[in-house]
């Protein structure tokens, strides 16, 4: 008010002046009417062009501060603030030295002074002026502090755009020259609400650690266990045939009064189903799909549930010996003769893998062989040396199997357990390779053509954030090759969308190429990447939803990749249940659900 005032005055002076001496009094009466009906209007003039050029310049600072913080106009039913969360999730993606040019801020910081230019003239607004000011500072300062684009603005956005509106603030069709303009908004295969409707993957309440997978058969054909019982439905065995669906059914109540304690034990045949084993390797009982009655009770080493309904069993027999045994679909279990306890090393160093015994033999340094199996148990022909094994696994039972495989068309990989890295040994063509060393201990083992892969992670969390190692290792009967992704590098110092812990990150091998999938938390969304391990740090992060919830946190509790030869299922665990995607070579990803 101050600055018209002074305007209205203005005439007043002029003619005190103008009546300094009583000699221009007449002249003054002459002309005073007209001196004031100009005078007058000239002030109007100098009123009026000082409100055009602060509506010009509130106007100005809303179309600035719009281009700057949420870009192009936003769609209908889009607010401000899912704006803003999409553009925040795009700028925390990005490495820190490419978010703004040398000297300039980045974004929201680049944003405040447009804010605070907005509160400056705000008061001049016809209507709720002092509420646009307000809100405009309390934008401008909190944007201002945001350095790292992790602190949320939404509140505060959406408030100041209500104010605008109630003061009929429009902003102009373009942005002052050089004005900063906000990044191009993350897009989410699935919004927070999408995710949400989502059907839940069973009754969703369960952890992911009580999922237990089979041995991948290089099938479409996935096999998994969801073994809690105190979830909805109880434990759950399921399957999955690359669609988009997956078949759950009820463990039978014979095995399922056993959970947790429940096992996918072994390998299965193409057109078989997988057993449950209980207690001890199923020392508690063995049980079919449909059983009520235990088809065994042995500590088994090694299964092959076969095409026939049959089940081959590697069990322990009198002191250090062990046995075939075959439990058919009708009949009471068999042993089966012809092995001879001298051949193996250990217990731990055998088992069966769909046609083939595989076994470490005695002596250093030992040696692993094959054995092929015939229809009723231990085939005529002799077993196969495949090669020599410097590291042998340790001779005790852990709660992996120390030989484990997989297998694909082409292909059956054979992995064996070593003390300081795995050996695989891989037969194609009708032949056996010999066993080559590979990169890793452990981790999730995938066939697909003539390759075997090994995926290894090893957490360091350091300050609630997990740079995890993935350490791969390709296996052909030529050899094995290693490739390490070390995710301090490949995220580039980006540790706003780094995971917090192990149950924040999964990977896995699909077709060839390294999946990862991670929760970046409340700021930087669930995440995925698939490229090949050696092109990993290049390549470009797929947001699959924003996981924003309440009070700051993150909506994703738990990440579980479940890997077969073509595709992959993700399991999330929520807080608002367990949801299922799936992902394929190309990375295509699609929503899955279960069904009976």
């Amino acid at each position: 008010m101050g600055k018209k005032t002074e305007l209205l005055n203005l005439p007043t002076r002029l003619l005190l002046v103008e009546m300094g001496s009583n000699k221009r009094w007449k002249r003054i009466v002459g002309f005073g009417a007209v001196a004031g009906v100009v005078l007058g209007g000239a002030s109007i003039a100098v009123i009026r062009a000082a409100d055009t050029r602060e509506a010009a310049a509130l106007e100005g600072a809303w179309t600035d501060l719009n281009a700057c913080l949420v870009g192009a106009p936003l769609a209908a039913g889009e607010t401000p603030s899912s704006r803003v969360k999409n553009v925040q999730l795009a700028v925390v993606g990005t490495p820190k030295d490419k978010r703004a040019k040398a000297g300039e801020l980045s974004w929201p910081a680049a944003c405040a002074p447009a804010a605070f230019t907005l509160a400056e003239h705000a008061p001049s607004a016809q209507e709720k002026g002092a509420e646009l000011g307000e809100s405009a500072s309390a934008l401008a300062k909190a944007a201002k502090a945001d350095s790292t684009a992790t602190s949320d603005l939404g509140a505060l956005v959406d408030k100041l755009w209500a104010d605008a509106a109630a003061a009929k603030l429009k902003a102009g069709a373009a942005p002052a020259q050089g004005a900063p303009v906000a990044p191009k908004p993350a897009t989410a295969l699935f919004t927070g609400e999408q995710m949400t409707a989502l059907p839940r993957f069973l009754s969703g309440n369960f952890s992911l650690s009580a999922v237990q997978e089979a041995a991948s058969n290089g099938a479409d054909k996935l096999y998994f266990l969801v073994d809690q019982k105190e979830a909805l439905e109880g434990p759950a065995f399921c399957s999955a045939d690359g669609s988009e669906t997956l078949r759950c059914v009820k463990v039978p109540p014979a095995a399922a009064k056993a959970s947790p304690g429940l096992r996918l034990w072994g390998t299965t045949e193409e057109k078989a189903q997988p057993f449950y084993f209980t207690g001890d390797r199923g020392q508690a009982g063995i049980y079919s799909q449909g059983g009520k009655d235990a088809v065994a009770s042995v500590v088994a080493y090694g299964a092959s549930a076969r095409s026939d309904g049959a089940l081959f069993l590697l069990a322990k027999g009198e002191g250090k010996d062990i046995k075939l045994v075959v439990a058919k679909p009708t009949g009471a279990p068999m042993d089966v003769p012809g092995l001879a306890s001298g051949d193996f090393e250990s217990s731990t160093g055998a088992a069966l893998l769909w046609d083939w015994l595989v076994y470490k033999g005695p002596g250093k340094p030992g040696h692993l062989f094959a054995k092929k199996l015939a229809a009723e148990g231990i085939g005529a022909s002799a077993a196969v040396d495949v090669g020599e094994i410097d590291d042998a696994p340790q001779d005790r039972v852990e709660k992996d199997a120390l030989v484990t495989g997989c297998r694909s068309d082409e292909a059956t990989a054979v992995r064996l357990r070593g003390l300081r890295s795995d050996w695989i040994a891989m037969y194609a063509a009708g032949r056996w390779a010999s066993p080559a060393r590979a990169g890793t201990r452990a981790g999730a083992l995938t066939c697909h053509g003539a390759d075997a892969v090994t995926t290894q992670i090893a957490h360091a969390v350091e300050q609630n954030k997990d740079y995890a190692v993935i350490t791969q290792s390709k296996c052909t009967s030529s050899g094995c090759t290693t490739t390490k992704v070390n995710l301090r590098e490949a995220f580039a110092g980006i540790s706003e969308i780094v995971p917090a812990d192990q149950s924040a990150v999964a990977a896995a091998d699909l077709g060839g190429k390294l999946l990862v999938v991670w929760n970046g938390g409340y700021a930087g969304g669930l995440r995925m990447r698939l490229a090949a391990p050696e092109r990993f740090k290049e390549a470009e992060d797929v947001l699959l939803t924003d996981g924003r919830g309440a009070r700051g946190l993150s909506t994703i509790t738990e990440v579980r990749i479940l890997p077969a030869a073509k595709y992959a299922i993700v399991l999330l665990g929520t807080t608002s249940g367990v949801r299922a995607l799936r992902v394929d070579a190309s990375g295509t990803v699609k929503a899955a659900a279960s069904s009976n």
